[in-house]
């Protein structure tokens, strides 16, 4: 066998073992929670997201922009639960901005 035919025979084995790669990509809670509350900032006639007595208190004792107060996710293999308790605007059509915040 010639040099160049065992360098052909070496890129073969590479090329099949870089194909036999397993994996998968994965997102952490944290992620999808954060990407979801720079989203509803976006909404239209919501007034907040709701964390909860203790997470209000918390926002008044220290100033802070975090987004992913009041937004609970579950991230699962094929699918995402998110739970949200919304403040809205008063007067405003909540069907219609609950299939906003769904968008």
């Amino acid at each position: 066998m010639s040099n160049k035919d065992v360098k052909d025979v070496a890129k073969k084995e590479v090329a099949q073992a870089a194909h036999e790669v397993k994996g998968e990509l994965t997102y952490d809670d944290k992620v999808i929670q954060k990407i979801i509350g720079l989203s509803l900032e976006k909404v239209s006639g919501l007034l907040a997201v709701d964390g909860g007595f203790f997470s209000n208190l918390a926002d008044k004792l220290i100033n802070t922009d975090n987004v992913t107060n009041g937004v609970n996710v579950e991230v699962g293999k094929e699918q995402v639960a998110v739970d949200l308790n919304v403040v809205v605007e008063y007067q405003k059509n909540v069907p219609a901005l609950y299939d906003e915040i769904k968008k």
